[in-house]
């Protein structure tokens, strides 16, 4: 026979009401009490932190991965798009040059639209969105006029190296920046922009 749960202490923490207006709200919503949805949305916390992940980034990350969804972004196992990828440029790599950057164009249009941070958002959609991706580095000056991004991937090919080149130039293009300087190789990007 188990020995029944003890019930743990409960302590009291100060809340700006304005908060605890927007609890009370949401757990009406949410069909719970307050007190259960503040102890959920702790228990989450707690959990994402152990992940590694500040909860102040978790919320940027979720938007991220809803915008992804609006934009009609999907998961393709790898081989599938190797196979689409080869079939595509048997006749000329050109086309998907120009269908990535044009992409890349209005994923910028919306992320601009969206985020107050456009850019911080777009290095958040590639470490969320790009499992290929090893590294993710957004390096920028404080008036934000220079912005370089590096990513770094053991998995992608030469070709999908400068897909994706393409297409961060394209939603750069629409954050209001011009490439200044482009050096890549597989799996190795290093592109520089200016406003």
């Amino acid at each position: 026979m188990s020995k029944p749960e003890k019930n743990p202490t409960k302590r009291l923490i100060s809340v700006r009401d304005d908060l605890l207006d927007e609890v009370y709200r949401a757990s009406v919503k949410e069909d719970t009490t307050a007190t259960k949805f503040v102890e959920e949305a702790i228990k989450y916390a707690l959990k994402i932190s152990q992940f590694g992940v500040e909860s102040s980034r978790l919320v940027e990350l979720c938007e991220v991965m809803q915008t992804y969804r609006t934009l009609g972004g999907v998961f393709v196992p790898r081989d599938v798009l190797d196979f689409l990828i080869s079939k595509a440029c048997r006749d000329s790599k050109e086309p998907l040059h120009v269908q990535w950057y044009e992409a890349g164009l209005w994923y910028g249009k919306f992320l601009r639209e969206k985020f107050s941070d456009p850019v911080q958002a777009f290095k958040s959609f590639l470490e969320v969105t790009r499992w290929d991706l090893n590294e993710v580095d957004l390096i920028r000056d404080r008036q934000g006029e220079f912005v370089k991004l590096r990513f770094i991937s053991t998995l992608l090919s030469n070709e999908e190296t400068v897909f994706l080149v393409k297409f961060v130039e394209g939603v750069m293009s629409s954050l209001g920046y011009r490439v200044v300087n482009c050096d890549h190789m597989r799996g190795i990007a290093a592109v520089e922009f200016k406003k």
